[in-house]
């Protein structure tokens, strides 16, 4: 890091920071063979310059440019590349067995450089009895990923029958022309094929906003532009190696996903106002609104190299591994996945398709609060939030008319009932029961999915409202200590009839975020995977904290600090589901329960510690030993289960809270 001060007006700072993140044995889980892990590495450079100039007592600006040079790299324990054997084994392919447990797995790496440019300012000024503070400023920032990944032996992964939902589908099997006097004999595999294709968005921003300050009032006024948009670049990608003529190679010449773009004029609105004479009492209000930003995948989606995904379900003829594709072995392409037609396999274009008028999902938020001081350093305040989110991001699927060769979304009624489905749920979380559905498919003697999906504005809404109460005790007579306790009145989705009408009647869980079977008023929940975590559903209805520090004898040379967190959460939902292929190909995950909240993790309380002591050296040197002591109960609380309800692990943890931690550390 350098500093700078060229002059009394200007001063620069330039930095580069660069940290690899190595991880030994990632994805390390009950139901995944050692081999099935991966060796993570991770380098990300940081480089940042800044200047800021004042102009006077009125003005200053700072111009700052930023490059994040990011990627990682994941290499599967049980090998990577072509050589790999056809053997459900480590060192073979990719297999996943009726229970869930897998062996080997995909390896490659994917990086993710990010340029950014911005500079903003304030500049102050009085009119009559008003302050003013103009804060303004803009940027433009260029994002972009380049993916390269492939599976071992012949690009290809595998699932047993049960695990996948085919074994003994009939229907299915004569939908795909399969001898179904073999249906118990049917497994699936998926065939993989990807090129690394420079995948780039584009964000241009501008603000302004003026704080204002007359007397015992202060206001917020300010809007923001946001414009967003990108592109897929060009590039080659081979053919899969074990189905090319399913999968063949071909030459992309790069596309402007189909031209989606997102321009949004957004407000900034507050008001403060302190009460009474030495003014303790804050009254606060405020709206605002925020676009969502758009993602790469938003991009890469209509990018035909960026992974794509052949769904083939064959016969499993005896005599070689159960449940494992060898060559030669019946088989029929069931549908597509991430983009892929089958029945264009060679297509410059995804199958997946983006809505050009959509716009960017929005988020109305209103916030009122009060805030009071019962002596100069104990606060307490209390707040109360609204949001809804509109013009909610949707995911519909795209059909062929098997006669006039159209390619559309469909509505509910082009769906038929295809069984049922019955799925035993364990007394983990909730009650053991065994629900009972409907499952429904696309009707094959109309439609033929083309793998793709239409990404569009839906008719769906999310409310939330939610109260927090907080308070803060600063440092003064030896301690300090802050807590909030906060409660979601109402977490929901708001939907129209419309939406039942115009979608996928199955009950599926999401496969992205945000899609998938919601029913009217259930729980909304955020699907979070990464990081080399499982896949979690984040959701409490209330939580809390408190935290402080005591300062033992400060004015005795022995004395010393003694500080504890202490938190608790509501557990988070538990959505299980079983597996379920339907005669249009399409493999969805059924939800069990009729709500996705109806069976819970149990609830999280944990606790931090820290003792330090200062040691004074000579001169302006000092020392601070210290012992942190993490999860100090010791309980090993569960994050996540398993929640397939196909497989025997069923139930199991997956997840847990890390047990007791000691941190030993000494500051200088």
């Amino acid at each position: 890091k350098l500093n700078a001060q060229f002059t009394k007006a200007n001063s620069f700072v330039a930095s580069f920071n660069n940290g690899d993140k190595r991880k030994i044995g990632r994805g390390a889980a009950p139901d995944n063979d050692p081999s099935a892990t991966w060796n993570q590495r991770g380098p990300t450079g940081i480089t940042k310059i800044e200047d800021t100039h004042v102009f006077g007592s009125n003005l200053f600006l700072t111009g700052q440019y930023s490059f994040v040079d990011g990627g990682f790299s994941l290499t599967a324990q049980g090998g990577a590349g072509p050589d790999n054997g056809a053997f459900p084994q480590p060192g073979g392919e990719k297999n996943v067995d009726n229970n869930g447990f897998t062996t080997n797995n995909a390896s490659g790496g994917n990086s993710r450089p990010t340029e950014e440019w911005k500079i903003d300012g304030s500049y102050f000024f009085s009119t009559s009895n008003l302050n003013h503070e103009i804060k303004f400023g803009g940027r433009t920032r260029e994002a972009s990923t380049e993916s390269a990944w492939s599976y071992p032996g012949r690009n290809i992964y595998h699932y047993a029958g049960e695990f996948a939902g085919v074994a003994g589908d009939v229907a299915l099997g004569a939908s795909l022309g399969l001898p179904v006097s073999r249906a118990d004999d049917y497994a699936a595999v998926y065939a993989y094929r990807q090129g690394p294709v420079p995948v780039i968005t584009n964000y241009d921003s501008l603000w302004v906003q003026d704080t204002m300050t007359m007397g015992a009032w202060t206001f917020n006024v300010g809007f923001r532009y946001d414009n967003q948009d990108g592109k897929n670049s060009a590039g080659t990608v081979d053919a899969n190696i074990g189905f090319p003529e399913v999968m063949p190679s071909i030459d992309f010449q790069g596309n402007d996903a189909d031209g989606l773009a997102w321009s949004s004029i957004t407000p900034r609105l507050g008001v403060t106002y302190a009460l009474g004479e030495e003014r303790k009492t804050l009254i606060r209000g405020s709206f605002s609104q925020f676009p969502d930003a758009m993602s790469l995948t938003n991009i890469s989606r209509t990018n035909p190299l960026s992974g794509q995904v052949a769904y083939i379900v064959f016969v499993d003829d005896p005599g070689g591994f159960p449940g494992f594709y060898d060559d030669g072995e019946q088989f029929a392409v069931s549908a597509g996945l991430r983009g892929f037609n089958p029945n264009d396999p060679t297509a410059l274009s995804s199958a997946n398709k983006n809505d050009p008028g959509m716009d960017a999902p929005l988020t109305n938020e209103l916030i009122l609060g009060a805030e009071h001081a019962f002596l100069p350093e104990f606060v307490v305040s209390g707040t109360v939030t609204w949001r809804k989110v509109t013009d909610v991001q949707d995911f519909q699927r795209l059909f062929q008319n098997n006669e006039t060769g159209e390619i559309t979304t469909i509505p509910a009624s082009e769906y038929i009932q295809h069984g049922t489905i019955d799925i035993d749920v364990p007394g983990i979380g909730g009650p053991a029961a065994t629900y009972s559905y409907p499952v429904f498919s696309a009707d094959p003697s109309k439609w033929n999915y083309t793998g793709g999906q239409l990404f569009t504005n839906g008719d769906r809404e999310i409310d939330y409202l939610g109260g927090t109460l907080s308070f803060t005790k600063r440092l003064a007579n030896q301690w300090m200590m802050r807590g909030y306790v906060q409660y979601n009145f109402d977490e929901s989705w708001s939907v129209p009839t419309s939406y039942f009408n115009n979608n996928d009647p199955n009950r599926a869980l999401p496969t992205v975020p945000q899609e998938g079977f919601v029913i009217d008023g259930s729980t909304y929940v955020v699907q979070s995977t990464g990081s080399g975590r499982n896949e979690s559903w984040l959701q409490s209805t209330w939580g809390w904290n408190l935290n402080g520090m005591y300062q033992v004898a400060p004015d005795r040379p022995w004395g010393f600090n003694v500080a504890a967190n202490l938190t608790g959460r509501e557990g988070y939902p538990i959505p299980y589901y079983r597996n379920r292929t339907g005669a249009d190909g399409i493999s969805r995950s059924i939800q069990a329960a009729q709500e996705i909240d109806d069976y819970r993790l149990g609830d999280l309380l944990s606790m931090d510690m820290r003792l330090e002591k200062e040691f004074r050296g000579t001169g302006n040197l000092g020392f601070t030993f210290a012992v942190d002591a993490f999860n100090i109960f010791n309980d090993g609380v569960v994050l996540d289960r398993y929640r397939n309800t196909t497989s025997s692990n069923v139930g199991w943890i997956s997840t847990s809270l890390a047990p007791r931690v000691y941190r030993l550390s000494v500051r200088v």
